[in-house]
C-alpha cells in the first residue's frame, strides 16, 4: 500500500494541526505529540478557534443597539478580548519555542470551535489534527466533548478532500506523572477490512518507532455465530452439532485472520504479536486489550467493513474514544470522503425541505 502523501508542503514537510484553548490538556495534547508522533520537518499550526457570537450576543448587545453607552461597553469588551487572545497567541507561540517545534499560531473565527478547527485542516492541507481531552479553557465551549465529536462527525470532516488523521490525547493524571521513557506498545484494531489494514499502513509511514511494541488485535462477536441463519433454520433449535460446526468454521476463519496479521508484521518487519479477544461489544473488547497490553496508544481504522457486525469507525471508534485512558488515533483512509459524498448531497436536499 502506498504511503500517504497528502498533507506535506513542496519541501516534504507534514502539516500538522494542534488545537488549543489554553487548557492543561490541550497543552498537553502538544506535549505528547512532540514526544510520540513529532518528526523533524514537521511544521505546527496551534490553532485557537475565537467564538466571537459569545460576545456579540450579549443581552446587553442586543436590547441596547442604539444605546451609545452599550455600544461603547461592546467595544471596550472586544478590546479586552483582542488583548486576552494576543497573550493566549504568545504564550502558544512561547511553547512552540520552548518545545523546539517548528511552527506557527493562529486564531480562527468561527461559529463553533470544531469548524475552525476543520476549517484551518483543509486549508493548511494538514496530515493530521490533534486535541485534547476535556480541555476546559475561557472559551464556552470545550476541545473535546462536542467539538471533538464534532470534528469527526460533521460534513465537513466528512468530505475532507485531504487524509487526516485525528488524535485524540486523553490526559489522566496517571499519564501526566508517568513520563517515564520506554519503549512504545500501540495497539491497533483490525477487522480483515482494507481501512484497518491502511490504518497499519499509515501507522507505519507516519509515526512508527522501531522499538515499538504492536498489538494487533480482532475483536470477536459471537453474536454473529449465535445468531446466524444456518442456527435459526437448523431442524432442532437447540441442536449441539450444528453449534459446534458453526463455532469450529469461525475458529477457522479466525485462525486464518491472525496468520494473515502476524504475516503483515513479519513482511514490514515490525516487533508484536496478534490477539482475539471476545467481547459483546466490539469497542468493548479495543479497551479492555488495550488495558490488559498496557498500551500507550490505540489505533483504529475508518469506516472497516468486516465479516463481524460492527463497523470500526461508527459506535466502536466512538465507544473507544470516550472510554480509552490512553490516546486514540482514528485513522480515516483517504477516499473516505468519496463514500460520503452522495449521502452528504441528500442531507444538504433534505435540510433544504425544513
Amino acid at each position: 500500500m502506498a504511503s500517504v502523501e497528502e498533507g506535506k508542503t513542496n519541501e516534504g514537510k507534514r502539516i500538522i494541526v494542534i488545537a488549543m484553548d489554553g487548557s492543561v490538556h490541550a497543552k498537553y495534547a502538544l506535549t505528547w505529540y512532540k514526544d510520540n508522533v513529532h518528526k523533524p520537518n514537521d511544521h505546527v499550526v496551534l490553532v485557537y478557534t475565537v467564538e466571537l457570537g459569545t460576545k456579540l450576543e450579549s443581552t446587553k448587545w442586543v436590547y441596547h443597539a442604539d444605546d451609545d453607552k452599550a455600544t461603547s461597553e461592546l467595544t471596550d469588551s472586544m478590546s479586552a478580548e483582542r488583548k486576552i487572545l494576543k497573550d493566549k497567541l504568545e504564550i502558544f507561540a512561547r511553547m512552540l519555542l520552548d518545545s523546539k517545534i517548528s511552527g506557527e499560531v493562529k486564531a480562527v473565527h468561527s461559529k463553533h470551535p470544531g469548524e475552525g478547527v476543520i476549517q484551518t485542516a483543509r486549508d493548511e492541507g494538514a496530515t493530521m489534527i490533534v486535541t485534547g481531552s476535556r480541555g476546559l479553557g475561557a472559551i464556552r465551549r470545550t476541545i473535546l466533548g462536542s467539538i471533538t465529536s464534532q470534528q469527526l462527525g460533521h460534513r465537513t470532516w466528512r468530505n475532507f478532500d485531504t487524509h487526516v488523521i485525528q488524535f485524540v490525547v486523553n490526559l489522566s493524571t496517571k499519564m501526566a506523572e508517568e513520563a517515564k521513557p520506554k519503549a512504545r506498545v500501540v495497539l491497533i484494531a483490525m477487522d480483515g477490512s482494507d481501512y484497518a489494514k491502511y490504518a497499519y499502513q499509515w501507522y507505519l509511514d507516519q509515526i512508527h518507532k522501531d522499538d515499538d511494541n504492536v498489538v494487533m488485535v480482532n475483536s470477536v462477536e459471537f453474536h454473529d455465530v449465535l445468531h446466524s441463519s444456518q442456527w435459526y433454520y437448523a431442524p432442532y433449535a437447540f441442536d449441539r452439532d450444528t453449534l459446534a460446526n458453526l463455532l469450529d468454521q469461525e475458529a477457522q476463519t479466525l485462525r486464518h485472520k491472525l496468520e494473515e496479521y502476524a504475516q503483515m508484521m513479519r513482511e514490514t518487519k515490525v516487533h508484536g504479536t496478534v490477539k482475539s479477544i471476545h467481547a459483546e461489544r466490539p469497542g468493548e473488547g479495543i479497551v479492555k486489550a488495550a488495558e490488559e497490553a498496557h498500551a500507550d496508544l490505540v489505533i483504529v481504522g475508518s469506516r472497516g467493513h468486516g465479516k463481524v457486525r460492527r463497523t470500526l469507525l461508527g459506535s466502536v471508534s466512538d465507544y473507544v474514544l470516550h472510554h480509552s485512558h490512553v490516546p486514540v488515533i482514528v485513522c480515516r483512509h483517504k477516499d473516505d470522503h468519496h463514500h460520503h459524498h452522495g449521502h452528504h448531497n441528500k442531507e444538504h436536499a433534505e435540510e433544504q425541505k425544513h
